[in-house]
């Protein structure tokens, strides 16, 4: 995928988010505040980033663990952000071919992510 091409699909999901929150919020009861919908704290996680964060991982198959450390995340940011950003690639009926990585290449993946402190003594557990 091309930058240009990158960049219109960004655009696309966008219109398509911002479509259906203006639906929800219209369709909302007006006397239920339970789950109404609410302003909140600005996302530190930028939409351009949600949706370059799920094409790495539906195309090289990251795991959600790689995906935070290389991102700055928490790995639940970058569950929630797959899992509603996927479904948006769904209804804008965009599919993402997985490649054929070399099967000795998760290996060499955890020497480029930056270590943090959090983690016990610095190293990455393996899933397998």
């Amino acid at each position: 995928m091309t930058a240009p091409e990158l960049d219109e699909l960004i655009a696309q999901l966008a219109d398509l988010r911002q479509a259906q929150r203006e639906e929800r919020a219209r369709n909302h009861p007006v006397d239920d505040a339970r789950h109404k919908p609410r302003t909140g704290r600005p996302p530190t996680f930028l939409f351009p980033d949600r949706v370059v964060a799920t094409l790495l991982h539906l195309r090289l198959g990251l795991a959600d663990d790689t995906l935070a450390r290389l991102l700055r995340a928490s790995p639940t940011t970058i569950y929630r952000v797959i899992k509603e950003t996927r479904q948006l690639l769904e209804q804008h009926g965009h599919t993402v071919e997985p490649v054929t990585a070399p099967t000795h290449l998760p290996t060499h993946i955890p020497r480029y992510v930056p270590r943090t402190v959090d983690s016990p003594k610095g190293k990455i557990k393996k899933a397998c």
